[in-house]
């Protein structure tokens, strides 16, 4: 059984929401995220915190589903990335489980509505535009088609608040990978094994650039960007840790005695040489505790 992890929204004018936070400690709650923002706000710090810390098996719980999603079609889009991490959800006043066969049904009710939804407002978008098309508007910023430096900069900002947005809300499907594997893995070898995981193709210029986001924004630990051991200094610590397993699994063993049990298992010396002489040995070991001196 996961952990219960609660998250609570009070609006601008709503300074309290005891009510909220007792519901969610009654459950209980392992963990309550609690903000104040309004619902249509898409900078929800908090909310991405919480979708940060779950994990497979866990639950989500809101006191009321309004609390959590800007709208129908943001809300299922929570709730379809939650059931696809293997993570439930579950809302209190509603009665809403999503591991439960009602709470199945209410999802593909929800995603009726929602595609119902997109039509209006694509609906709404089109009608509106030819509307203005005959009362002779001409669509397009004129002072960004005459080069306008602060409507581009504008642009430019609002541009980049809906990336960092769109990074924090789809960190959770690329993100754990990078911190299961930074910085022991080099940065191509990290891309493979995170386009493997989420099933597009991720460069290592893109996903460094996402990662160095992330971190600037305080979402993910410096130390991802740490610098990759040497490949050469990863095969020495390898073969120091197997010299001393060798030498502690064969209590008074030379070191001599070591090199040719490693020439037996064709395990080269760190400079690619077949043959293992003591001071090759010595070299790797010396710093190792219980490790043979002769």
């Amino acid at each position: 059984m996961g952990r219960q992890i609660g998250y609570a929204r009070v609006s601008t004018d709503d300074l309290h929401g005891k009510a909220q936070k007792a519901a969610l400690h009654a459950v209980p709650c392992d963990l309550v995220f609690f903000e104040q923002e309004s619902g249509a706000n898409r900078d929800r710090l908090e909310l991405a915190r919480a979708l940060k810390e779950l994990r497979e098996g866990d639950t989500l719980v809101v006191a009321r589903l309004e609390r959590l999603g800007r709208s129908l079609i943001h809300l299922l889009q929570i709730m379809e990335n939650l059931e696809g991490r293997g993570i439930a959800f579950k809302s209190l006043a509603e009665g809403f489980d999503m591991r439960t066969d009602e709470g199945q049904l209410m999802m593909q009710q929800l995603g009726s509505f929602a595609e119902f939804e997109r039509k209006r407002i694509t609906a709404r978008i089109n009608s509106g535009i030819a509307a203005a098309k005959k009362r002779g508007v001409v669509f397009g910023n004129p002072r960004l088609k005459a080069g306008d430096k602060d409507v581009i900069k504008k642009i430019v900002l609002a541009r980049d608040e809906t990336h960092v947005t769109q990074l924090i809300d789809n960190m959770d499907t690329f993100i754990p990978t990078v911190l299961n594997l930074r910085p022991r893995t080099p940065w191509p070898k990290v891309a493979e094994a995170v386009s493997r995981a989420t099933g597009v193709i991720w460069t290592v210029e893109r996903l460094t650039r996402s990662v160095r986001r992330l971190v600037g924004e305080g979402m993910v630990d410096r130390k991802v960007l740490g610098k990759a051991p040497r490949p050469g200094r990863r095969r020495s610590e390898e073969l120091a840790l197997l010299v001393q397993g060798l030498a502690l699994t064969n209590p008074g063993v030379s070191l001599r005695g070591i090199g040719r049990r490693l020439e037996a298992m064709k395990i080269k010396t760190p400079a690619g040489k077949p043959t293992w002489s003591a001071a090759s040995v010595a070299h790797l070991i010396k710093k190792l505790p219980g490790a043979p001196t002769a």
